[in-house]
C-alpha cells in the first residue's frame, strides 16, 4: 500500500518534529528519507530526541517502511557527529562507529562494524550515507571499511609520537600520514589517543599536548637502561614542567 507523503509528514506532525523540504523514497526498497534539523537547548537537550526519533520509526516500520531520519545542522564542523548519529539511528545493531575524511564540500565515510556485514546491509549503509551528503550538499565520495584500510594500530601510534612528544594531535596526525597511514577523520585519532590515555600507556601535558608513559617506553623498549636512558630522562623533564 502506498501511503501520501502528506500524510507521512503528519506523523512528524504529531510528535512535533519539524522537517525540511520533501520526503524522499528509494525506488529499489522500503527505505523513506525526511531531513530533520537537530537543535541543542541552552542545558544540551536535543531535539529531536530519541524517544521522539524511534516512535516515529516504529510508527513507519508500522506502514511497512523504514525510516532514515537526516539530521541536518548547517554547521560544517558537525558533519561528522551528525552522520555518525544519523547511521547509529538508522542501523543500531551493525555499527559501532562512523568517521568521515572531509573535504570542502566532500566526505569520504568510514564505518565500524560490530560484525561482518552482508552486502546487502552494506549497500544500505552506503545509500543512507550518500543520501546523508546530498541533502547536506556534499559529494559522497564512498563507504570505507575501517579494517580493509591502513589505518595504523597501537604500535605504530605510539612509535611515532615517541619519535616527537610532546605533540598535539595535529602534528602526530601529519607524521602519522606522512609513513603511509590513512587516518580516517581527526575524530578517529583523537579516540584511540583517549583510550591509549585510559590504558596507562600515554598522558595529556599542557599545550594540549601528547607524551609517552614509563610503562610504554618501557613496553617498545629504549636505548639505554635506566633513569640514563634518553627517553626516560626527556619524560621526567617534561613531567616537571607540566606540574
Amino acid at each position: 500500500m502506498s501511503y501520501p507523503d502528506e500524510n507521512l509528514v503528519g506523523l512528524f506532525t504529531e510528535e512535533r518534529v519539524t522537517t525540511i523540504g520533501d520526503i524522499v523514497r528509494d525506488e529499489e526498497s522500503n527505505d523513506v528519507y525526511v531531513q530533520v534539523p537537530l537543535t541543542i537547548g541552552s542545558d544540551g537537550s536535543k531535539s529531536p530526541s530519541r524517544p521522539q526519533i524511534f516512535r516515529l520509526k516504529d510508527a513507519f516500520e508500522r506502514l511497512g517502511l523504514h525510516l532514515h531520519i537526516l539530521l541536518f545542522s548547517g554547521v560544517h564542523e558537525e558533519f561528522e557527529q551528525l552522520i555518525r548519529a544519523t547511521l547509529f539511528l538508522a542501523f543500531p545493531d551493525a555499527l559501532r562507529n562512523v568517521f568521515c575524511s572531509l573535504g570542502v564540500r566532500n566526505a569520504l565515510v568510514w564505518i565500524e562494524p560490530k560484525r561482518e556485514l552482508s552486502l546487502d546491509l552494506k549497500k544500505a549503509i552506503e545509500r543512507a550515507a550518500k543520501k546523508f551528503c546530498e541533502v547536506q550538499d556534499f559529494d559522497f565520495q564512498g563507504l570505507v571499511t575501517v579494517g580493509e584500510a591502513n589505518t595504523p594500530g597501537k604500535l605504530a601510534i605510539l612509535s611515532a609520537l615517541r619519535a616527537i612528544a610532546p605533540a598535539d594531535i595535529e602534528t602526530l596526525y601529519g607524521v602519522l600520514a606522512g609513513k603511509g597511514f590513512v587516518i580516517p577523520s581527526r575524530d578517529w585519532l583523537l579516540r584511540r589517543l583517549d583510550a591509549y590515555r585510559k590504558s596507562g600507556n600515554l598522558v595529556f601535558i599542557s599545550d594540549k599536548k601528547y607524551v609517552l608513559t614509563v610503562q610504554s617506553l618501557s613496553q617498545l623498549g629504549t636505548s639505554k637502561k635506566g633513569t640514563t636512558s634518553p627517553d626516560i630522562g626527556r619524560l621526567l623533564a617534561l613531567w616537571k614542567e607540566s606540574r
